[in-house]
């Protein structure tokens, strides 16, 4: 609003006084950075609570890049756009902490290529170790492409009810000393989506998405050496989708209560398949699905669906709580 002036007799205005301004800088995500430290062979990766951006590539035996990528704002990495760490022979412990964080682990290959001083030449990831991932609070995105983990992997994707993303493609686990264990996936609450692609896991696989609706798709992958397969969606309007998969243990899948909607098309090798789909109105769709001992249970109080597209070889089926379609 403009300042109001007066009319004074017989005397002289002051001079009018002069107001600078200092420029502002735009209005941004904050900057976020991630520290790390190598103990022992073991490499501990840790963000802030802003928005981090972060892709890991291997640029030599046992040696890792470690590059902040744009993320709202530039992430640093010690305060730098990059940083190599080698002799890592150990486990890799990642904790993103809170902020809205993008997780990339992959070769890298045309992406991001341009800082000064960085690398050219990658390889495949391949962690010689257990590899352990918390994303931590916030809406989080992690992304691999040909990664091999020598232990076990474990995934928690944070505490709280916001959206994550997983997606993993021609991952490579090998559960070496593990018990069993290969893949443990935890994406507590929020709507979340985990994606495996082309993968071969030789070990124990356990998928729980929390509640709320969350999407678990598996395509294209092998579950071998004695390892079960277990996907918990609970409660929420859920769905999980196989194809072509090859389970050479057991598989169970419990989506509890909602709306839930499970398609498996084209699984072979799987002894016992058990699949409750708890309550809220479901759909199960079968096409080519191979099993020694089915145990399918549409669940309770609503009107729930099978349809059977054919192609479907059980030893023995128990089926209940359905409308045959």
């Amino acid at each position: 609003m403009a300042r109001s002036t007066r009319t004074v007799a017989a005397r002289s205005l002051p001079a009018p006084r002069r107001f600078s301004l200092e420029s502002l800088e735009a209005r941004q995500l904050m900057a976020g950075n991630v520290d790390f430290n190598l103990t022992g062979g073991n490499l501990f990766i840790t963000g802030d609570n802003a928005a981090n951006g972060l892709q890991i590539r291997q640029v030599g035996t046992n040696q890792f890049a470690l590059i902040g990528t744009k993320n709202g704002g530039n992430t640093t990495v010690q305060g730098a756009g990059f940083k190599v760490v080698s002799g890592v022979t150990g486990n890799v412990i990642i904790n993103m902490n809170g902020g809205n964080d993008l997780l990339h682990i992959e070769d890298g290959e045309g992406t991001f290529a341009t800082q000064p001083g960085l690398p050219t030449t990658f390889q495949l990831p391949k962690f010689a170790k257990n590899l352990q991932v918390n994303l931590g609070a916030g809406v989080d995105s992690l992304t691999t492409d040909g990664m091999t983990v020598e232990g076990r992997m474990i995934l928690d994707t944070g505490f709280g009810t916001e959206v994550d993303s997983v997606r993993m493609e021609d991952l490579r686990v090998e559960a070496k000393g593990t018990f069993g264990l290969a893949l443990e996936i935890d994406t507590q609450g929020g709507n979340d989506t985990v994606e495996i692609i082309d993968s071969i896991l030789k070990g124990l696989v356990d998928i729980d998405t929390g509640a709320e609706d969350d999407v678990v798709k598996i395509t294209g992958t092998f579950v071998v050496a004695e390892g079960d397969v277990v996907i918990r969606t609970q409660n929420g309007d859920d769905l999980v989708d196989l194809l072509d998969v090859n389970f050479n243990e057991d598989v169970t899948i419990d989506t509890g209560f909602g709306d839930d909607k499970v398609q498996i098309r084209d699984l072979v090798g799987t002894k016992d398949l058990s699949i409750l789909l708890g309550g809220g109105d479901d759909l199960l769709r079968l096409l080519a699905v191979n099993a020694e001992d089915a145990d399918i249970d549409g669940g309770f109080n609503e009107f729930d669906a099978l349809i059977d597209d054919g192609g479907n070889v059980f030893g023995v089926a128990d089926i209940d709580n359905f409308e045959l379609e």
